[in-house]
Formats: C-alpha cells, structure tokens, sequence
C-alpha cells in the first residue's frame, strides 16, 4: 500500500520520486540530511511559519537562518534570502504559507546564482500549482506533511519528493534505517525491505494503514481543492469591499491556490485598535467556528528553545548562532499584529453560508469601532 501511494502522489506532484515519511517534519529532517547539510553549514528558514523547518535545521546541526517575509504574501521575501546569504549558506527552505505561494522563479533565481540547495516545505499547500508544476516539483526537494489539518491528511504522515534518484535513494535509506524497498517487489509473505547501508539512517517511515488512508483522499484532493478555490475568490472579493479588511496576495504564477488556513488582514484603528486575539475571539463566538492569530515571529516564539538545548550545544559559537537573530523580521511582526487566520474546513461550506464570513467582519468593525470592544 505504501509502495501505491509513493506512485500516486509522486504522479500527482509531477516528480519522478516521492518517498513516504512518518510526518513532514520527518520528511524536512530527512531533506537536510540527503543534502548532505550539518555542522557549519546555515539554512536560511522564513521568520514567519510553524517551527518545524527551523527545529529540522538544529537536528542535523545546522545553523538555521530566519528572514523577513513578503508583506503581501506572508511567504520568505527573495530579497532577504539574498541578503542573508554568507559562504555558510548550503540551502534555502520555502514555505507555501496558509493561501499563499512563494515567489519560486526569483528564488530559485537566487539559490542558482549562489548554488545552494532549495527545499520546498509544501506542508500547507497540497495541489498548489504554480507555472504549471505541481508545488514540491520545483527545488531539489519537496516535503509534504499529513498530519491531521491538512488538506490531503492520515493523521499523521509526511513524504519527500524530489527528480533526482540519487537524492531518492538517499532519502529511503534515511527514513528506513539504511534499507530500500526490494526492487522487483517482495513476493507475498516475504519482507519487502533489503539492507544497503549507504547512509546511516533511522525509522521515519510511513505505515500500510496510513498509506492507504491517503490513497482515498488523494482521489477526492482536487474536488476539495477547487471548492476551497471557488471559496477563496469569493472572499476575497466580499471582503475586499469593507473599509480596513483585506487578504493576501500571491504571485501571478499561481495558476491554482490550495487552502490551509485562511488569513485575513485588517487595520487596527478601523477596528477600535483591537488586539488580534480580540478580534479572533469575537469571530469565533460569531461564527462557531475557531479564529486565531497567525504564528509569531520566530524570534519571538515560545515554541522556539533551541539555544536551551544541551544537545544542540556543539560549541558556544555554534550555541550563540542558533539563539542569535540578525533580522529583526519587522514584516512578520507587523503580520502577527494585524492578521486572523481560521482553518479550510470553513472554506467547503455550502452555498450562503459563505456569507456569514464576511457579515462578521462588518459586525466585528462596528463592534470594536464603537468601543464596547
């Protein structure tokens, strides 16, 4: 089952290899590792995302690199990938962040011109398509996540995907204790799994339930992903006509936007100067369904305790590296202090229920502007 799912969503992505991993941090962990990427080495990470790939870098003993993001798109801006850059740097992460999708074509400008590696994290962006390839069939390797929010989900699951079939075999091995799949195929009763021992790996792997779990949702993907899509253009455009509230952008590649979670911007001072856990807090008793902010920078996550960590201490300066933050990542405050996000469940609501989005929006403004707030 497992093998079947490598092949569907290795055709679906459009790549030549996807390797099944136990979650998507695994799977980044994984990408790190095949490149060939620790001690010494920095990878530069967004300053705006969840703090797997940030946690992924210290796990190989990388120094990870937080930058500013795109204030339009809250996706990592290509200008402070470039300004980051030292003689260290070995790869760049991407993040397709909530309903939105990096600038590919200059990043991957940028990574060629100083050749370093490029991973794409695709952990919230399952379909996207972007220039017409699939997100994940863009840089030397793409990682999915499956945990239980995302679009395409078993609970927990992941999967590195990747053209090169030196960087596939590499991959299995590290997620499978230095084994690959038997090829041809194991006859039935025999074990599947062959010892190679080219790279000393460990056991990421993906389960036969979890596989065949993804095996069904992965055929109903694409219906979800244009009724969130159809959703999505409505939103905008209804939202966009209230005075202090607006969406995201995203580059004019995209030629089909998947859905994680749904941000929403909006201007402090048209909302009575409301905090965005206040706003959320009232979106969510108006609509029944939980609002939140979005991540905090990472130089200020409370998830983020690398320095802490005795066994990321390979010296002081190594120590002092990964507490350090060069950026301010001023955008990505100024993201999280203006921002709401609510899940893509919302987005496959059924007909007018839609309209009970933007109706909270105009109810919230009124709320807040006029100070019972």
């Amino acid at each position: 089952m497992e093998r079947r799912f490598s092949e569907a969503f290795a055709d679906y992505v459009g790549v030549s290899h996807c390797i099944p991993m136990a979650s998507g941090s695994s799977a980044l962990v994984a990408a790190l590792a095949a490149l060939d990427i620790g001690v010494g080495d920095e990878v530069i990470v967004p300053g705006l995302t969840w703090v797997a790939p940030a946690v992924a870098v210290t796990a190989v003993n990388a120094v990870p690199v937080p930058v500013d993001v795109d204030k339009g798109s809250l996706c990592i801006a290509s200008e402070a990938i470039e300004a980051a850059i030292t003689p260290r740097t070995k790869a760049i992460i991407i993040v397709h962040l909530y309903a939105s999708t990096c600038d590919i074509e200059q990043i991957k400008a940028v990574a060629e011109r100083y050749g370093i590696y490029l991973i794409e994290d695709c952990a919230q962006s399952h379909g996207t398509i972007y220039a017409g390839q699939k997100v994940g069939g863009h840089g030397h390797i793409g990682i999915f996540s499956m945990h239980q929010g995302k679009p395409l989900t078993s609970g927990e699951g992941g999967a590195a995907c990747t053209n090169d079939p030196e960087l596939s075999a590499r991959l299995e091995q590290l997620r499978a204790n230095g084994r690959r799949h038997r090829d041809p195929p194991a006859r039935p009763g025999e074990f599947d799994l062959v010892e190679i021992g080219d790279v000393l790996g460990t056991n990421m792997a993906l389960s036969e339930f979890q596989a065949a779990l993804l095996l069904d949702g992965l055929a109903r993907l694409d219906e979800q992903i244009a009724h969130r899509e159809a959703a999505l253009a409505y939103l905008e455009m209804s939202l966009g006509d209230i005075d202090g509230v607006g969406t995201v952008s995203r580059p004019e590649q995209v030629d089909r936007q998947s859905v994680y979670h749904f941000p929403v911007r909006f201007d402090p001072e048209s909302f009575g100067n409301a905090f965005p856990d206040q706003l959320a807090e009232y979106l969510t008793a108006e609509l029944g369904l939980p609002w939140a902010c979005t991540y905090p920078p990472m130089n200020r996550n409370r998830l983020w305790r690398a320095s802490e960590e005795r066994r990321h201490a390979v010296n002081d300066q190594h120590r002092s590296a990964i507490f350090e933050f060069t950026d301010p990542l001023s955008n990505c405050a100024e993201i999280h202090r203006t921002t709401v996000i609510v899940h893509h469940r919302a987005l496959l609501a059924e007909g007018k229920k839609m309209e009970a989005i933007p109706a909270a929006f105009r109810s919230a403004r009124e709320h807040f502007h006029s100070g019972r707030g």
